[in-house]
């Protein structure tokens, strides 16, 4: 007999399985192969059919409000682009998104810490929280990292004078900025980095280094064009560059959804810790 609970942990299994693949082939190849979403988003429907027919009181409701927020939210990731801009977030983790919100309709927490059981609400809310909570934690650890990495420099004046003399034109925020989220690296170590967005670069029209805070997919670059950049910036002379670590943000809903499955909405119950004890 088919019921809600066997159909929810199905549903997640498979929404589990396809952002693992999806992952693996972004960290592998910095692509996400589109058959990888047709399979996923098939039996996704296919899962809603057959709890449909034999699944009473079915949450049609929950569906239908997951995949509104999942449009409008990537509507919003995408107005930028119709401005003549860059998406607000590459088109893989876009339709990855939409994905989620059809193959994982609902969460129903393994462990409910919450004192409100959110049983059938609509996931979309708890894994795009819980998503950017992760993403929160991960700039933390890149500053506190980064803060230990840099702490002797900076109480050198003249090396931190080095360090910062090509944004010297920059404010004491955007400065405390590149402190934070990146590192300086060797140009040689350049293209041992796969997974990282450059804080700098060279604008040849006034023949000066000028820093980089547009955060877009489109900074993010494979390994063969990395190289392309590393023989660049070597042609200049360049030693030594300012970089950000990143990871790749299907990952980090692979993260939010799995975490969803088993504690609900960290954002919620945060919020419900602190006003509502």
């Amino acid at each position: 007999m088919l019921t809600l609970n066997i159909l929810y942990w199905i549903q997640f299994s498979v929404c589990f399985l396809v952002l693992t693949v999806a992952t693996y082939q972004d960290i592998k190849e910095r692509l996400v192969y589109d058959w990888i979403w047709y399979i996923g988003g098939t039996i996704g429907i296919g899962l809603h059919i057959l709890g449909f027919i034999f699944v009473p009181n079915y949450y049609w409701l929950s569906l239908i409000i997951n995949l509104i927020v999942a449009i409008i939210f990537i509507g919003i990731c995408m107005i930028p682009k119709i401005f003549g801009g860059t998406f607000l977030m590459g088109p893989a983790d876009l339709i990855g998104i939409f994905i989620i919100a059809l193959i994982f309709p609902f969460h129903s927490p393994l462990v409910h810490y919450s004192r409100v059981n959110l049983y059938i609400a609509p996931s979309i809310f708890a894994v795009l929280t819980n998503t950017f909570l992760i993403f929160a934690l991960f700039l933390c650890y890149l500053g506190v990292s980064n803060y230990f990495l840099y702490k002797k420099v900076l109480k050198n004046s003249k090396s931190s004078t080095t360090w910062f003399q090509e944004f010297s034109h920059l404010s004491r925020g955007k400065k405390l900025l590149l402190f934070l989220l990146g590192r300086r690296i060797s140009v040689e170590n350049l293209v041992d980095y796969k997974f990282v967005k450059l804080l700098e670069d060279y604008n040849e029209d006034d023949e000066s280094w000028e820093a980089i805070f547009d955060l877009s997919y489109e900074d993010e670059y494979t390994h063969e064009e990395m190289k392309e950049i590393y023989m660049d910036f070597h042609k200049l002379g360049l030693q030594e560059i300012w970089i950000s670590p990143m990871v790749p943000l299907i990952t980090l809903f692979l993260l939010g959804v799995v975490v969803t499955s088993l504690g609900g909405n960290l954002l919620f119950q945060i919020l419900e810790l602190i006003f509502f004890r």
